[in-house]
């Protein structure tokens, strides 16, 4: 497991292929997203709570609902639209993987709990974290769908949108 996220988060093609591949991968996808959201929940709690708001089983579950919203609709852009070769537990599997960056969200939870300084220094790693996520998952989309740089572009960020929809909506249901 280790070294398949050491080869997602140096963004090696061939490790992204190999979970293309591999089938039985799709619960070590879940647990990516597992410890992820976990990471972004103390993060968002550590954070939110400062302001009045902020709860790990709400970040942990929109996690989810994320990585399954983006999962789908990057499907339905990307091969029913754009004729992207993958299956939808294929990209189940490599949008999960790619979510390994939003490891270091732990990290910046932790930060945000000592002080305002350290705070500070936790928005720019949640930042970098958020950027690494975005090229993972470029990498894993294009890989998985076998598209052209343009193509793949646009279908992630149309996944973006629509993710970002969805989290107003929940936002202002839930929040």
């Amino acid at each position: 497991m280790l070294q398949r996220i050491v080869g997602v988060l140096t963004f090696k093609r061939s490790t992204f292929e190999e979970i293309e591949k591999d089938s039985s991968l799709l619960p070590m996808a879940a647990l990516i997203v597992l410890i992820s959201a976990i990471g972004a929940g103390i993060g968002h709690v550590s954070v939110l709570s400062k302001v009045g708001s902020g709860s790990l089983i709400a970040t942990v579950a929109w996690t989810f609902v994320g990585w399954l919203l983006f999962s789908v609709v990057i499907y339905v852009i990307g091969v029913i639209i754009f004729r992207g070769k993958a299956g939808l537990t294929e990209i189940l599997r490599l949008v999960g993987f790619a979510y390994a960056p939003m490891f270091f969200t732990i990290i910046v939870g932790l930060l945000a709990f000592v002080g305002i300084v350290l705070g500070m220094l936790s928005v720019a790693l949640a930042a970098a974290a958020m950027v690494w996520f975005a090229i993972t998952l470029f990498v894993a989309v294009q890989e998985g769908l076998d598209l052209s740089v343009g193509k793949t572009f646009v279908v992630v960020a149309i996944s973006l949108f629509v993710y970002l929809i969805g989290l107003g909506v929940v936002l202002k249901y839930v929040g």
